[in-house]
């Protein structure tokens, strides 16, 4: 009879276990302490070595309203004419704008999208700053709560800050205010977005991350631990720039060809580049450019990595391969319907999503949200406020006659 102890020691000769040694002198040495016993020589140099983030970029946390029911809103829900989208500009006095982009994280997206929010900032936000105090009367400045009031409507970098797996960074145009669950970085220099965001959409920043916190949950505090340094910026500034700016550009692209983003224009399965003599027809070359998108992104993201995996000394420890579920396109039905399916499978699912669309933008047609004659809303207010108005001159028709029926 062996005991636990001889048991032990005879599988572990039977059977090659992966074995980590590490020196805790070196874990106590990593930002954080955390206990990442796998990581190796070279990968805890980088750490130990390097500059951080935090020395070249803010890191805001943003608002809680502390009523979500009350002040955010999906941006179909209230007039249009209600919405600014388009803030390029502190607040004027006498402005009567009530919503305004909101900036609050959602699923794993990378480089562009996720802007499906609203939140009820009339008036710089006093109904807000009201209930605030009014819950909270010993507290003089709301700013605990409403945190980085002077960051908001600034373009920036965003990420979302609970995942189950991976670290979905994004550009953010001007025009937003974030939230805690959508926090923002400010780059020092403006002109080095780009740059941060193709080094943030990298396999390096996913796998420190892990190594600094391996939980769930991304913090702000953690991703300003990231290693960086000027060195690394000069290596590959100019064409992490180039990918970055082209990968969000096709981001944004496919972003906006669904109805859920207020930057829709039209159907894509309407344009003219893709029409053919039947609706089987267009939707197969359809699906080929969607394809020919999809397998463009993931060339440049694995470009992206080998950049910065040979600039950080990783080239035994990681690979810049990128599976298709990790393109993250609305059109990739590797990711919209997630790993695991067959090509055919996959052809079901977008064949009935893109005939549902057909529907969906036939019966705005029909309502007047749309107009196969002008591209985008047309008229998405209430009441049937001005509709002969604004449909003639998104339109730019003249004002017929008003009809007396």
């Amino acid at each position: 009879v062996q005991s636990n102890d001889e048991l032990s020691a005879n599988l572990l000769n039977e059977v090659d276990y992966p074995r980590f040694l590490a020196n805790t002198d070196e874990l106590m040495r990593l930002p954080g302490f955390p206990i990442s016993y796998w990581l190796t020589k070279t990968a805890r140099s980088i750490l130990f070595d390097f500059d951080s983030l935090a020395d070249y970029a803010d890191f805001k946390q943003g608002m809680s309203t502390t009523d979500s029911d009350r002040f955010i809103r999906y941006w179909q829900e209230p007039a249009i004419c209600d919405i600014d989208f388009q803030r390029r500009e502190p607040f004027k006095k006498g402005k009567k704008d009530k919503w305004f982009p909101f900036n609050k994280g959602g699923g794993y997206r990378k480089w562009y999208g996720n802007q499906e929010h609203i939140v009820l900032y009339e008036d710089n936000g006093r109904e807000l700053i009201d209930l605030v105090r009014s819950k909270y009367p010993k507290i003089s400045d709301p700013e605990f709560v409403i945190k980085n009031r002077a960051k908001y409507f600034r373009d920036g970098i965003t990420y979302t800050s609970v995942s189950s797996a991976h670290f979905g960074v994004r550009y953010v145009p001007k025009g937003f205010i974030f939230s805690v669950a959508g926090p923002m970085i400010f780059p020092e220099k403006a002109e080095l977005q780009f740059f941060f965001l193709g080094n943030l959409c990298s396999r390096i920043s996913t796998m420190f991350l892990q190594a600094i916190n391996p939980s769930l949950g991304f913090q702000g505090t953690d991703v300003a631990k990231l290693p960086f340094n000027q060195e690394l910026m000069k290596k590959t500034c100019s064409s992490t720039v180039e990918i970055a700016t082209r990968a969000t550009k096709i981001a944004k692209a496919d972003w906006d060809s669904y109805e859920t983003s207020w930057g829709f224009t039209i159907l894509p399965l309407l344009c003219h580049d893709w029409r053919q003599p039947t609706l089987k027809a267009t939707h197969n070359l359809l699906k080929s450019n969607f394809r020919d998108i999809t397998l463009e992104m993931q060339c440049l993201e694995e470009k992206n990595n080998r950049i910065f995996i040979e600039a950080y000394g990783l080239q035994d420890e990681l690979t810049p391969d990128v599976p298709l579920s990790e393109i993250t396109l609305t059109c990739n039905p590797h990711y919209r319907y997630g790993p695991g399916k067959s090509e055919e499978e996959l052809e079901t699912l977008l064949r009935a999503d893109t005939m549902k669309e057909l529907v969906s933008y036939a019966v705005g047609c029909m309502m007047g949200r749309y107009s196969l004659d002008a591209p985008g809303l047309i008229y998405a207010h209430s009441g049937n406020d001005q509709f002969w108005e604004i449909y003639h001159e998104k339109h730019n028709q003249p004002l017929p006659p008003h009809p007396q029926n």
